[in-house]
């Protein structure tokens, strides 16, 4: 959703380095992932 888009793109901005892992990508699908996640190198 929009506002879901806006979060994470507040998110990205706030946390530096955070990597964001779609589960509709190969790197998502790879990992098994059934929801949106994400980690990131430096602590939240």
């Amino acid at each position: 959703t929009k506002k879901e888009q806006a979060d994470m793109g507040k998110l990205k901005k706030s946390v530096r380095g955070l990597v964001v892992v779609h589960p509709m990508t190969a790197l998502g699908r790879e990992m098994g992932l059934q929801e949106m996640t994400g980690f990131s190198k430096t602590a939240f």
